[in-house]
């Protein structure tokens, strides 16, 4: 395992992508690089360009089946992509409280997709077959009611857990737990459990139980039907390399009925594995033998991770493979995330460039040498049109 500088040339070919959907064990990847959305077959690794040329940069979506729900991250629009028709709609979200993070989840449930906005804590609800979106205040009014001051930053976390969202909104000294239910769209605080004030920010539900990490040796796990809490001290980790101490060296985790799988952050540097019923901690070193992650300082290594159909899919966005985790064994295999016919897409952004002039080309899109190829391509076809208009003219005389 290695990294690689994110200028370097081996990233041109690789699907390096943050969220996705999984529909009848295809990827649907929205590639953070390039902003665009692809279909992988894991299986034969070919690809498809399906939703191109996106002025919006997506965290997080989610399907029903029929179509994709994507919201941007600055939270002011959500995106509607039908499968079928390979149609995209876009509706006004208006969330942008931030410059970054400002949508903490997607999740769909019925009829309705919900949006979750982070620091004021508004539910955007959109209705699938009126195509329009209201706004629920219940959790945004309950969190200013709380704020110590109007100028905290309020930190809203969100998790779906069967027919109801679960909420960890933190304050600078405080938080709260709520429960919203997705059914009848009320809104309660949950009482009688003990979390500690400061936990890293993912979780992960399974089998009726949420996984926490507080820090990089400790797990807490709330049983949600018991209400209890239980403690996990993670003591084989106290023992980490020295390159994996620098800040916290998890941000992602993946629950089976196995095991427990830490996922790097920023700062750390491996896959560790916590097994369930030894009560053990391991290293993972069982990667390809081509893996590397791209060097992006401050960037999680891992981000969207989803179960779908018993198994785990953690979106390696900064890797040139993906991870699959059987949600029953506990075992993991990498698939490769390699795109080898970006030059259809260059070809199809190169034509949309000309259908609108005033449209500026991004580099990040399109290779430089792309670029002067598809140019000199046109420059010769101007020219040849103007030959053939001359021929013709002299044979007319």
């Amino acid at each position: 395992m290695s990294s690689v500088n994110k200028f370097q040339k081996q990233r041109e070919n690789i699907a390096y992508f943050e969220t996705f959907e999984v529909i009848n064990k295809e990827i649907y990847a929205f590639l953070w690089w390039k902003n665009i959305l692809i279909k992988i077959n894991p299986d034969s690794n070919e690809t498809e360009f399906l939703m191109l040329h996106n002025t919006y940069f997506f965290k997080h979506c989610i399907s029903d089946g029929k179509k994709i729900y994507f919201a941007d991250n600055l939270g002011k629009v959500l995106v509607t992509y039908d499968l079928d028709l390979k149609l995209r709609e876009e509706y006004s979200l208006d969330s942008g409280v931030k410059e970054d993070n400002n949508i903490v989840t997607v999740e769909d449930y019925g009829e309705h997709v919900f949006i979750i906005e982070n620091y004021r804590g508004n539910i955007y609800i959109y209705n699938k077959k009126n195509k329009y979106i209201e706004t629920d205040l219940s959790l945004a009014q309950a969190i200013k009611q709380r704020s110590e001051k109007e100028t905290e930053t309020t930190y809203v976390y969100c998790w779906k857990i069967e027919s109801s969202l679960f909420f960890r909104v933190v304050h600078e000294n405080s938080y709260e737990i709520f429960k919203y239910n997705l059914e009848n769209r009320c809104l309660e605080e949950v009482h009688g459990v003990s979390l500690p004030q400061q936990w890293s920010s993912d979780a992960y539900y399974f089998e009726g139980r949420l996984f926490m990490l507080q820090d990089d040796f400790h797990m807490i796990v709330w049983d949600i039907r018991n209400n209890t809490v239980d403690n996990i001290e993670m003591t084989d980790l106290y023992q980490l390399p020295e390159d994996n101490k620098t800040g916290c060296a998890f941000s992602s985790i993946a629950v089976t009925k196995k095991n427990v799988w830490l996922l790097p952050s920023a700062q750390g540097k491996d896959i560790y594995i916590y097994d369930i019923a030894e009560k053990s901690v391991r290293r993972y070193d069982d990667y390809p033998p081509d893996f590397f992650y791209l060097d992006t300082e401050n960037w999680s290594k891992y981000s969207d991770i989803k179960e779908r159909q018993g198994f785990i899919y953690a979106a390696a966005r900064t890797a040139n493979y993906y991870l699959v985790i059987n949600a029953e064994s506990g075992t993991g295999i990498w698939k490769p995330a390699y795109v080898n016919n970006f030059s259809t897409y260059y070809s199809h952004y190169m034509k949309e460039i000309k259908s609108q002039k005033e449209k500026n080309i991004v580099e990040q899109c399109i290779p430089l040498k792309c670029y002067l190829s598809y140019m000199q391509k046109q420059v010769q076809e101007e020219a040849d049109k103007k030959n053939f208009g001359t021929e013709i003219w002299r044979e007319i005389k």
